[in-house]
């Protein structure tokens, strides 16, 4: 491969930073290929359905997670293509950022609360799933996005969960200020200046400045100020970027830090992984097991930061007016946070919306049924009169679907049929008479 062109003020302060680090780094972005891409299974469909799909090593730290590359000589379609990945059985994430998984693994095991949680930038809703994954039966997610052009790759991602307890919002980060010590924890996974794509992304190369790293630095304070304020105290707070520099992770912590109003966690993190402890390249940092930094050739994976903090109990940081805690259930909780929301915040996805519109399932609606039928939706949905009838695809018909073809089967019946893959819901065919309509919707279907 062709070197990569690094900018000189990028390399300088790398340098300056992370001293003796910064030569085997620089080599590393300059001269070496990017890690292999990782796919996390989130229920039982087995990758190796994909076509050219090959299994290269389980991720150590996020046991559902592994390492896999691709012979397209005979398929060249993209994974997320996939029936399996559509159903939502399966999800791409960079190995990297999976450590949040650990993290949240870790801050259960130590007896914090995780009844209501928000992802404060949570687009494209990799680390949203990885999330809902510990939330309890009970609890509630908020995953909210400010940028429009990518709300809508995160409310696909949340609608293949089926889930009712993940409620998606259109907001700043910066609103949550107004709503005081609310959260159990929040993930704040930065906007940053994405040094650590530099190998996968050469336009990151192009954009990257020193006057983008200050502005990103700008927007991470106030982003910090206004979810610091909403986390309850003694709650937790995972804060990452992919980026290396010193102002816009540990530099921009350390002020929360030596006021005492952040705490730094105590997490430990097998040593054969590769994880670089923060307080080996910044000294001013800690010592301990409370931050870390991903560097390509330390580990497989691109680069990123992470900071595991909890809130401090202080005098006058009293609970928020509302009380939301785990006795309530997952509407109770909703109401009450509805009630409640900043001011400029819209919510997009109401937890589980069974309709498009009047007579119409929704996307959702198909996502929960098949093997995530709960006895309580069906129940709704007996309530309400709905009946349909599942059929199952196999290939090559669950991709014609995907493509919004008109499946004449035999199988279909009169009305609402669910269309299945491995068990899960894939969307929605309806027949009246000889008419016969394929509802999978449009903006998520894939190129014949």
């Amino acid at each position: 491969m062709a070197k990569r062109i690094l900018p000189i003020e990028f390399i300088d302060r790398l340098h300056k930073e992370f001293g003796p680090a910064a030569e085997d780094l620089i080599d590393q972005l300059i001269s070496t290929e990017p890690a292999a891409r990782t796919l996390r299974v989130l229920d039982n469909v087995d990758p190796y359905e994909i076509n050219g799909y090959e299994n290269l090593g389980k991720v150590p730290w996020c046991e559902s997670a592994q390492w896999f590359k691709r012979n397209t000589v005979d398929d060249a379609s993209p994974i997320h293509h996939s029936p399996g990945y559509q159903v939502g059985a399966w999800h791409i994430q960079e190995a990297s950022g999976l450590l949040v998984d650990y993290m949240l693994l870790k801050i259960r095991a130590m007896g914090f609360r995780m009844n209501l949680m928000l992802d404060a930038c949570a687009a494209p809703g990799g680390k949203t799933l990885t999330m809902l994954n510990y939330l309890p039966p009970m609890g509630l997610l908020v995953a909210a996005e400010s940028q429009q052009d990518r709300l809508q790759t995160l409310m696909e991602t949340v609608s293949r969960t089926g889930s009712p307890q993940v409620i998606v919002v259109n907001a700043s980060a910066t609103d949550w200020g107004a709503v005081p010590n609310l959260w159990d924890g929040i993930l704040v996974d930065m906007p940053c200046s994405g040094e650590g794509m530099f190998r996968k992304n050469q336009e990151a190369i192009k954009e990257w400045s020193l006057v983008k790293c200050e502005s990103c630095s700008k927007i991470q304070q106030s982003i910090l100020e206004s979810v610091v304020q909403s986390l309850q105290p003694g709650g937790w707070l995972i804060y990452s970027t992919c980026t290396y520099g010193f102002s816009e992770n540990t530099e921009l912590l350390m002020p929360w830090v030596k006021k005492g109003i952040l705490k730094p966690m105590e997490i430990q993190i097998p040593e054969d992984w590769g994880f670089t402890l923060a307080s080996t390249i910044d000294q001013r940092w800690p010592e301990g097991g409370s931050a870390w930094w991903a560097l390509p050739g330390k580990i497989p994976g691109e680069g990123f930061f992470c900071a595991v903090l909890q809130k401090a109990r202080l005098r006058d940081l009293v609970p928020w007016n509302v009380s939301i805690d785990s006795a309530h259930q997952t509407a109770e909780k909703a109401a009450l946070l509805k009630g409640h929301m900043p001011k400029n915040a819209k919510i997009v996805r109401d937890g589980l919306t069974p309709w498009m519109r009047e007579g119409v399932p929704s996307q959702d609606l198909a996502h929960a049924l098949g093997r995530r039928r709960t006895s309580e939706l069906q129940a709704q949905l007996d309530s309400q009169g709905f009946e349909w009838h599942e059929i199952s695809l196999e290939e090559p018909l669950a991709t014609w679907y995907l493509q919004g073809q008109t499946l004449r089967m035999g199988e279909l019946q009169e009305g609402w049929n669910l269309m299945c893959y491995q068990g899960f819901g894939l969307g929605w065919m309806h027949k009246m008479g000889e008419k016969v309509t394929n509802y999978f919707p449009k903006s998520r279907r894939i190129k014949r």
